[in-house]
């Protein structure tokens, strides 16, 4: 599982959560979880006031996501 999942998760509980919260479809949250992860940065405001991670953490969880996809290819 990668890192944005797990962020999710462990900040709303499950993805379907996470969608409903942010007003955002499941197929945008699979696509944040899978090929496209810097499009959650869109989401800072929204993510920052309903969970009370930080920008720098979102953008961390982002990095990572990111770092670990170039490494398995």
């Amino acid at each position: 599982m990668n890192n944005i999942k797990l962020f999710l998760i462990r900040n709303y509980g499950s993805t379907a959560e996470a969608a409903k919260t942010l007003d955002v479809t499941s197929n945008t949250v699979r696509n944040w979880c899978g090929r496209m992860p810097r499009n959650i940065l869109k989401h800072l405001p929204e993510i920052s006031e309903t969970c009370g991670a930080t920008f720098a953490e979102v953008v961390e969880e982002v990095l990572i996501c990111e770092k670990q996809g170039m490494e398995s290819k």
